[in-house]
């Protein structure tokens, strides 16, 4: 019988646990970029982040890899999990404008999962921005 991740992360955010994270799921292939992303700016990441693999910056990534339990009907989904070469894992919000709602969430999230990484990601100029979300 197969349960929904949803379903299991709330049962171990009951007991007070951290969710494990799943296998390493298929990598993000290129000819599926178009075709997948909810925008541009994802998308654009994406590319980005490709090539920080081919670099050796990092060992893989995955788009929307996970759903995360925030309550008895709020979930959070991710954008990217990123694995590094030393296997740590970091979750990356991709954000062009960060709503009051989003900003809500994501303070849930750093609350209910304190060992787990996320980062905020926005652009400017064609810069990528990196910041730490932290609870608290």
């Amino acid at each position: 019988m197969r349960v929904a991740p949803s379903i299991l992360a709330a049962q171990y955010a009951k007991c007070g646990m951290t969710m494990p994270l799943p296998e390493k799921p298929a990598p993000v292939r290129l000819a599926r970029i178009d075709g997948v992303y909810r925008s541009k700016l994802e998308r654009d990441y994406s590319r980005h982040l490709s090539l920080r693999m081919r670099a050796g910056e990092l060992d893989g990534y995955w788009y929307e890899a996970w759903e995360f339990a925030l309550g008895a009907r709020r979930t959070y989904t991710p954008d990217f999990l990123l694995e590094f070469p030393d296997g740590r894992r970091e979750w990356h919000e991709v954000k062009g404008y960060m709503w009051r709602a989003a900003a809500t969430k994501l303070d849930w999230f750093v609350a209910t999962y304190p060992g787990e990484r996320l980062v905020v990601v926005t652009r400017d100029k064609g810069r990528w921005i990196y910041t730490e979300r932290t609870g608290g």
